[in-house]
């Protein structure tokens, strides 16, 4: 593939994530980005990139934190785990709860919240998270594939 082909999809990935993850904002942990990064990892190189280019733009959005560090971390992990393609529907659900704990360490030293309160709290956002994911990867990602192939 040619060098200004990946760059376009690299945008263009880039810019259907961020666009149907504002559009999935009023939805707790429900978003098609896990489907989307993992149709991206397992079909062209730089996935590094794209999951760097997604948190740079959560930023400029929604305000630089120490989020950010989380997010990288959490999806670097769904970059590393789901490039090769294979049991991703039960891949997306371990991504869903490890996600969630990447913020753990954060959330407990600088804000100072009590990891056991957090890991509570945050019980129905995981399972929101893993359900949409599978999901959407079942339904989706051979189609969206397959599409993707004939491009």
């Amino acid at each position: 593939m040619g060098r200004l082909r990946e760059i376009i999809y690299l945008a263009m990935f880039l810019t259907i994530i961020t666009t149907l993850e504002l559009m999935f904002s009023h939805l707790p942990n429900i978003s098609l980005t896990p489907l989307l990064f993992a149709l991206y990892f397992t079909n062209y190189r730089h996935g590094l990139l794209l999951v760097a280019g997604y948190i740079i733009l959560q930023g400029i959005i929604w305000g630089v934190g120490f989020y950010l560090i989380s997010m990288f971390f959490g999806w670097t992990i769904w970059w590393l785990s789901s490039k090769n393609g294979k049991n991703l529907t039960t891949k997306s659900v371990i991504h869903a709860f490890v996600y969630a704990w990447s913020f753990l360490p954060l959330t407990w030293l600088v804000y100072r919240i009590d990891p056991v309160a957090y890991l509570i709290a945050d019980i129905p956002f995981q399972i929101n998270m893993a359900v949409s994911s599978a999901l959407t990867i079942m339904w989706l990602y051979r189609p969206l594939n397959k599409l993707l192939e004939q491009l």
